[in-house]
Parts: C-alpha cells; structure tokens; sequence
C-alpha cells in the first residue's frame, strides 16, 4: 500500500474508481509500479544509528538502514509492534500509529543519511524544518513494516533538503 506520497497519486490517477478483484488489472499495475527492496539486507542496524542519531527510545523511530548511496538517497525500516508506546492513547482498542510520527520517522531516515558523512555526528543536530504535500493512504497498524526511500536534492552546507519520493511503502 502506498503511504506517503507528494503531489502525485500514482495508481489512483489512471483506473477506474471501485474495488478490483483479487489477481486483477489492479494487482498487475500496482506489481509493475511497486519497488522492490532487498529487506534481507542491512546497512545500519538499531546499534549503528544510535551512534549516529542523538534519538533514543521511545522517541528513535527508524530499526535499520537498508540502502544508503551517500549524497543520494537512502531507505529505512520502521517495524511497527503493539508494544509501541503511543498505541495504548492512539487509539484505544484502535491501534494508529500517529503521522505525526511517520513523517518524524522518515525525517529521521533522512537524518541518518546526512550524518553519516560526517566524522562525528554526536556533535549535530538535524531538524525537521518543513513538508509539502504530505498524504497517507491507509493507516499504519501494528504489525505493519514502513519502508521510507528518501532522496538528496539540495546540499548547500549548513543546509541540506531531502525529499521522500513518490514511492514510500509500507
């Protein structure tokens, strides 16, 4: 399911409007438009990115780095389990998770990326500054796996901008 997307709505532009069955056209398209991430591969794990990111729990909210190309772009993983700390208020007997806390966990994706490069990162600090055009898709529920691709496009030290890409997933 898409999560997290900028202006376009990909599948939802071009096909009709209602339900498809199941091994339909719709499957078949979304297949074909869907990346594939190698889930099995680790670049940083939850040990690596607390020495690079000055989050820590309840707040540290990206499990691994699984792509990274340095100036570039970069994918991270947030598994999403019931003992998460927000769900027992975010919704009572209706787990959600927050998007509040999914946009501050793709921005932390992006936070692992850009302090990666540099020597000591425990002497940075990174801020969420801005986002357009943010829309979920469905809800993130326990159990769900979010899948955060974001790309570099603008380095201007101090300043650098990334900007998920179309193709965020859960």
């Amino acid at each position: 399911q898409l999560l997290l997307t900028t202006p376009c709505t990909w599948l939802e532009d071009f096909t009709p409007r209602g339900n498809w069955p199941q091994g339909s056209t719709r499957e078949w398209l979304t297949s074909l438009l869907e990346p594939h991430f190698d889930l099995s591969k680790t670049v940083y794990d939850i040990n690596d990115i607390e020495k690079i990111l000055p989050h820590r729990y309840p707040f540290l909210l990206v499990d691994r780095i699984i792509e990274l190309e340095l100036d570039k772009r970069i994918v991270g993983i947030k598994n999403v389990t019931i003992n998460e700390p927000f769900f027992p208020g975010h919704f009572p007997n209706n787990p959600v998770m927050p998007g509040v806390l999914i946009i501050e966990a793709m921005a932390q994706a992006g936070g692992v990326m850009i302090l990666s490069q540099v020597e000591d990162p425990e002497n940075y600090n990174t801020y969420f500054m801005k986002i357009d055009n943010a829309k979920f898709k469905e809800k993130v529920l326990p159990g769900d796996t979010l899948i955060f691709k974001c790309d570099l496009i603008f380095t201007d030290l101090p300043y650098q901008v990334l900007l998920p890409s179309d193709n965020s997933w859960q």
